[in-house]
């Protein structure tokens, strides 16, 4: 978590003073229960935080599931902007100087989606309409939970 964490205060800018919705976030994943939640305020200060750079979020959530299963969603302004921001990601995390991989493009249940390692994890990340999504996939059953995530957040 701390790996995405400094990848994320990389590129993510949030603006607190937006309106905040609650999402429904779904008490499963993949077979992963859900352990806990931060949305509205809370999550814009963890989220915006720890980041730094020139896209202004909206609106952000983060979801931590079992064994270390975690989602970040962050809503830009528009897709076009959520786009942008994801971009920015992959081409920050390729540059190096953080804990992650080169990320490399992979379809998750129809999804195209960046994957990447911090040597522990896998993470993968993509862009949706006006939302940026971060997952970190736990060491067992991954693969269901990435999709799962996906088919939630399409």
């Amino acid at each position: 978590l701390a790996g995405v964490l400094v990848l994320v205060a990389i590129v993510w800018v949030i603006g607190l003073g937006g309106s905040p919705s609650s999402p429904q976030i779904p008490k499963e994943l993949g077979g992963m229960a859900l352990v806990r939640t931060e949305t509205g305020p809370d999550a814009m200060a963890e989220v915006g935080g720890m980041h730094a750079g020139t896209f202004s979020l909206q609106d952000a959530w983060i979801a931590v599931y079992e064994q270390g299963a975690t989602v970040w969603v962050g809503e830009a302004k528009s897709a076009a902007e959520a786009e942008q921001l994801l971009q920015a990601m992959v081409s920050a995390i390729g540059r190096g100087g953080s804990p992650f991989s080169s990320p490399n493009q992979t379809v998750v249940s129809g999804k195209f989606m960046f994957a990447t390692t911090d040597g522990k994890q896998q993470h993968f990340f993509y862009s949706t309409g006006k939302r940026v999504v971060w997952i970190v996939a736990p060491s067992q059953d991954g693969v269901r939970f990435v999709q799962a995530v996906a088919a939630f957040l399409r």
